[in-house]
């Protein structure tokens, strides 16, 4: 179940447009999973329950001061979260012969909370041309791993992660808005990343989540839309990345960084269009 009220509107004559909210979600679940390995000639059953709540309060408002022939806007924002976290695990290991062996049953209950500010501040060069600079702040919540090696693991959880993102960028359109230019740099700083770590190599039933990672993402993007005449239109974007785990520590203490990549991450990416809009017929 989740709900969500906002309030959206503006004030002080309209210099001053604002959104904010409340959000509420409460879930619980009951699961059985089974994973068989033919090798060791074993299975494993594991009986899950989970029962997770998260509130969150947030409010965001954009300000156009009247100097500067109202070309400045400061958009400033925060969220608030706090989010539960209940989980219950019972493992038993099925051998081939002989009767089930139960784990020793566990439990974990844990509370994040978390604000999250953000800042924006965008000038009117002229009307067809905006700068901006932003930077923000994001979380991820912790939780339960209930593949854990051990039940001591599944029990302590994991801790959140935390990202500082900062961006420049323009946004401008020309030709008598028939031509719409987009570009922004930007970096970003991440902090406690949540890292599946695979602690037995036999057993691919078994996995560890550790807050064992910092890692650094720099980019380049940028968007070019043309509407060449009334029917043909063109896109080109282009995107630069490099994200790279600047390390990542085992349950071992070691820093295996090396044996991690960031996935969807290409260091380039180009993406051109072509469309043309036929005149209307009389079917359509």
């Amino acid at each position: 179940f989740s709900q969500e009220l906002q309030a959206i509107g503006s004030a002080l004559d309209e210099r001053l447009l604002y959104v904010a909210g409340l959000f509420y979600i409460d879930e619980s679940a009951d699961s059985f999973d089974s994973t068989n390995v033919p090798a060791r000639r074993v299975r494993t059953d594991r009986y899950i329950t989970i029962d997770n709540s998260a509130y969150a309060l947030y409010a965001q408002g954009t300000y156009t001061p009247a100097a500067l022939d109202s070309r400045l806007h400061v958009t400033v924002g925060a969220r608030w979260s706090q989010d539960d976290r209940e989980a219950t695990l019972q493992n038993i290991v099925v051998p081939a012969v002989g009767a089930p062996i139960p784990g020793a049953p566990g439990s974990g209950d844990n509370s994040f909370d978390n604000v999250s500010p953000s800042l924006v501040v965008a000038f009117d060069v002229q009307p067809e041309l905006n700068v901006y600079a932003k930077a923000v702040k994001g979380y991820k919540t912790g939780g339960f791993n209930v593949r854990a090696s051990s039940i001591a693991l599944f029990e302590a959880g994991f801790d959140e992660e935390n990202l500082m993102s900062y961006e420049l960028g323009m946004k401008s359109q020309w030709w008598d808005n028939r031509v719409r230019l987009n570009t922004a740099v930007f970096y970003a700083d991440y902090d406690d990343i949540q890292v599946n770590v695979q602690s037995d190599p036999t057993n691919p039933a078994v996995t560890d989540v550790l807050n064992a990672g910092k890692a650094e993402i720099t980019g380049v993007e940028l968007d070019l839309d043309a509407r060449l005449t009334s029917s043909l239109g063109a896109t080109l974007s282009y995107a630069y990345l490099d994200a790279d785990y600047s390390e990542i520590i085992n349950a071992a203490g070691v820093d295996v960084s090396g044996q991690f990549r960031f996935v969807e991450a290409p260091r380039n990416s180009v993406n051109t269009r072509l469309q043309y809009d036929f005149p209307e017929l009389p079917f359509g």
